[in-house]
């Protein structure tokens, strides 16, 4: 069964077509954005200056929602699992190049135990 919003989408693409302008935003935006950013787009300076400011003045909102989310269980379980992988990697740095050596004698290791093997 088809969505109510899939209908209305796909009749808007029907019985509009799509300018040079709107292709062009469209292959930029992508089709989902589109419309949002050709309002912006031709926005008047005064509507896109409201805009910025709105968006530089909401710093503090979206450190406080940050500092909200991490401040339970779950929030605390994200940061463990980021320390964690950030030993994983530091590790790796630092056991990579006797990990490379090992690989790299590899084969002489594998003729030592064929030649103890074989003649005891």
């Amino acid at each position: 069964m088809e969505k109510v919003g899939d209908k209305i989408s796909g009749a808007g693409e029907k019985l509009l077509p799509l300018t040079a302008g709107m292709q062009a935003a469209a292959t930029i935006f992508g089709k989902q954005n589109m419309s949002g950013m050709l309002a912006i787009i031709n926005a008047s300076e005064e509507d896109y200056n409201k805009l910025t400011s709105a968006i530089y003045g909401c710093e503090g909102t979206a450190k406080n929602m940050a500092d909200t989310m991490q401040d339970n269980l779950a929030g605390q379980l994200t940061i463990l699992k980021s320390q964690l992988e950030e030993l994983a990697i530091s590790f790796g740095e630092i056991l990579m190049p006797t990990i490379q050596k090992i690989f790299l004698n590899l084969p002489r290791i594998k003729c030592i135990f064929f030649v103890r093997k074989r003649y005891g």
